[in-house]
């Protein structure tokens, strides 16, 4: 559009010089020249300088005026033609300029349109100069330009067609390339633009757009980048550009206030004899990869504990066992004393919580292997939502459940309901009794969770979102919560979101987890629809928050 108009611009400048000249050219000649004619030529002046002010500011050079422009750029060649000796005339070449363009911003159809209103119009200026029916022209201008005019004629009429075809095929072939490029490149999963040294946007894809947070109709071709990238969100963008051709990874927040990580790459763009004329930037959105080493991360570091774990749950079980059926002796003996059946009685509590301890972490550190089939998943959450509300915790809490899908996952429904459960408990206990907890089942790409976007067509797995109305949870603790042991309840294990990362991990999905003190917390999982698996040892293929 920006270049249309920049064409337009000296188009416009282009009509008032040949105007001009043509004034010029007439007032010159050594012959008496008519009055009639000399007004004839300063209405043309006048009419050119017009139809540019129109053009220019009413007009603003839009693509659909661009054909109506050409048109009177015809007309008007034709009467400084007539004016100036018809076949003869020193500006018959900008016919030829007319035809071209019709091709280079029309088709051939429209060039062979432009070149037989050539034919024709030379043809009538040669009959009115045969006739003598020439009220604007001198007699012997008209005597002068007749001569060998069959075959100007037919060498011009020659000329044009090769020009209209030439035009039209060189426009075909250029809206060929571009009808082939600017698909893939608008399709592509990362933001790509080329830029003069002067700063000057010469071609951004849609993919940048929606980086940049920008709408499709924002046009950025033509405008200068510096300006484009002025928010203060861009800082990072702007330094790696003035460093030249390189390769960084930068954050970047987004319109939604979310960061993604982003790479950017550099390459130099070359001109005419390979000199370079600027330089070619791509953006790669890496927040997914990154997340997905952060839980590879965190599955790393549980299986370093697994062998550890095997040996201390064998080690601990035992002494437990002969801890407990002492104490269950002891009881027998002192039957009559209150104090010590008390006494006794926490000793085999205590023993079945750590044994409940233990038998949790062998869970954690020696997963059963996954039993996929095919699930509703619809089914599952509503089935999950009724365990909840049975559960003393949510007697005065109020259990919200969306879904209007029901999509079908191939995953193991006993783990994936441990995952909800586990999740859904601790958001239960965190509200103490009250608030509500929502459950939304939807449909969507892992990058539609990391960007907080909806997913309204089915993709390649499901998003399961958990909303609650509690406390939050503290900003330095949000990388921590997936770790084992970690707990900041009193009398909390630390095991249920380490075995849920686990589960989830082991489909190839993840989890992530957005709160703010005093407004509630929202665990967010993926899931694939069919389990990604990664060697059999529960190495995540997902991303924890």
């Amino acid at each position: 559009m920006r270049l249309l108009q920049l064409h337009g611009f000296l188009l416009c400048s282009v009509r008032v010089v040949v105007a001009t000249i043509a004034r010029l050219y007439i007032w010159q000649r050594p012959q008496t020249i008519p009055q009639t004619m000399l007004a004839a030529v300063d209405t043309l002046l006048v009419t050119v300088l017009a139809a540019s002010c129109i053009f220019l500011i009413v007009w603003r050079l839009r693509p659909r005026f661009v054909m109506p422009q050409l048109v009177f750029d015809a007309t008007a060649v034709s009467f400084i033609l007539y004016l100036t000796g018809g076949v003869a005339s020193p500006f018959l070449f900008l016919f030829f300029v007319v035809v071209a363009l019709g091709g280079a911003w029309g088709s051939i159809r429209t060039a062979l349109a432009f070149a037989t209103a050539f034919l024709a119009v030379t043809s009538t200026i040669t009959l009115l100069y045969m006739r003598s029916i020439t009220p604007f022209v001198p007699p012997d201008m008209t005597k002068a330009g007749l001569s060998n005019w069959q075959a100007r004629l037919v060498m011009q009429a020659s000329l044009a067609l090769l020009v209209a075809l030439l035009s039209g095929r060189l426009a075909y072939a250029s809206r060929s390339v571009q009808l082939l490029y600017r698909p893939i490149l608008d399709n592509i999963g990362e933001g790509v633009f080329a830029m003069l040294k002067s700063g000057k946007v010469i071609y951004a894809n849609r993919r940048l757009l929606e980086i940049l947070s920008l709408q499709e109709t924002d046009d950025i071709t033509g405008k200068d980048i510096w300006a484009v990238l002025s928010a203060p969100r861009f800082s990072e963008i702007r330094a790696v550009l003035r460093k030249g051709f390189t390769t960084a990874e930068i954050q970047m927040e987004t319109s939604d206030g979310s960061m993604r990580v982003f790479e950017v790459r550099c390459w130099l763009l070359r001109g005419h004899r390979a000199r370079p004329i600027g330089k070619v930037v791509m953006l790669s959105d890496l927040t997914v990869r990154r997340q997905l080493e952060q839980t590879r991360a965190r599955a790393s570091r549980l299986r370093e504990l697994e062998e550890m774990a095997v040996g201390l749950a064998h080690e601990l079980r035992n002494p437990l066992a002969s801890i407990r059926g002492c104490a269950q002796q002891l009881a027998k003996l002192h039957s009559s004393n209150s104090l010590h059946k008390e006494l006794v009685e926490i000793i085999v509590r205590e023993s079945d919580r750590l044994d409940n301890i233990v038998a949790r972490f062998m869970d954690l550190a020696r997963p059963k292997p996954l039993m996929p089939v095919r699930t509703d998943m619809a089914a599952l959450v509503e089935e999950v939502a009724n365990m909840l509300r049975r559960r003393p915790e949510a007697a005065s809490v109020r259990i919200e459940v969306k879904n209007s899908r029901r999509p079908v996952l191939h995953c193991d429904p006993e783990r994936v309901k441990q995952v909800f459960l586990n999740i859904a408990i601790n958001a239960l206990e965190a509200m103490r009794g009250s608030g509500k907890l929502s459950i939304e089942l939807t449909e969507g790409t892992p990058d539609a969770v990391l960007s907080g976007h909806q997913i309204s067509t089915p993709t390649d797995g499901i998003i399961v979102r958990f909303s609650d109305t509690g406390p939050g949870i503290r900003s330095k603790d949000l990388n921590k919560i997936f770790l084992p042991f970690f707990t900041t309840k009193p009398d909390g294990v630390g095991m249920g979101l380490a075995i849920a990362n686990r589960n989830v991990a082991e489909h190839g999905g993840f989890i992530t987890v957005d709160s703010q003190l005093g407004k509630g917390t929202i665990f967010t999982v993926w899931l694939p629809r069919v389990p990604r698996h990664s060697g059999g040892r529960g190495v995540a293929e997902g991303a924890g928050g």
